[in-house]
C-alpha cells in the first residue's frame, strides 16, 4: 500500500512532550523551542500548500502543545484580485499538534483560500499556560507575529516570563 510522505511524517513525528522528555532547566532555556514554518509565492499551487503543511507536520518535533497559521491573500471585499486592494490576513490556531491541525476543516478552508503567504508555528510551552491566548500567531491591529524562544527581556521578573506575549 502506498503512503504519502505527509502521512508518513504524521505517523513518525514525536514531540518532546510525547517522548516524555524531562523539562530540565536547560530545556527551558531553549533546547526545546517552538517550530516555525512557512512559504510564499505569487500563486501557491496545491503541491506548494502540501509542502508547507509537511513542514508544519515535521515541526511537531519542536512542539505539540498548539499549532497555528496565518495566511495573507490579495483581494477586495468581493474576493477579486485587484491592484491596490488591501491584503487580507486570516489567522487560525488550535491546541492540537500539527499532525492533527492540518486535517481540521478550518485549516483546510484557509489553505484553499488562495493565499500567497502561509506561515505557521508549533508551540512547546516552556513558560506560560497551554492556552489559545498563548498560542501563535498573535496579532495586534494589522501586525501579525510569532517567535521562537522566551521573550524574557520584556519582563521585570522571572515570574512574568512567557514564551508567548501579548504585545
Amino acid at each position: 500500500q502506498e503512503i504519502s510522505f505527509l502521512n508518513f511524517a504524521k505517523r513518525c513525528c514525536h514531540s518532546p512532550r510525547e517522548a516524555n522528555l524531562p523539562l530540565t532547566h536547560n530545556h527551558r532555556l531553549g533546547d526545546n523551542m517552538c517550530g516555525l514554518f512557512g512559504g510564499m509565492g505569487h500563486s501557491l499551487n496545491q503541491d506548494d500548500k502540501d509542502n508547507i503543511a509537511l513542514l508544519g507536520v515535521l515541526s511537531k518535533t519542536r512542539g505539540s502543545d498548539s499549532t497555528g497559521i496565518f495566511i495573507v491573500k490579495n483581494g477586495d471585499r468581493r474576493g477579486r484580485k485587484n491592484k491596490g486592494a488591501p491584503h487580507i490576513i486570516r489567522i487560525h490556531k488550535e491546541l492540537v499538534p500539527s499532525t492533527s491541525f492540518f486535517d481540521l476543516p478550518k485549516t483546510k478552508e484557509l489553505l484553499n483560500d488562495s493565499p500567497f503567504i502561509i506561515a505557521g508555528h508549533t508551540r512547546f510551552a516552556t513558560h506560560g499556560s497551554v492556552s489559545l491566548p498563548n498560542a501563535h500567531p498573535f496579532h495586534s491591529g494589522h501586525f501579525v507575529g510569532m517567535h521562537n524562544g522566551v521573550m524574557s527581556q520584556l519582563f521585570d521578573s522571572e515570574k512574568d516570563l512567557t514564551d508567548s506575549a501579548v504585545l
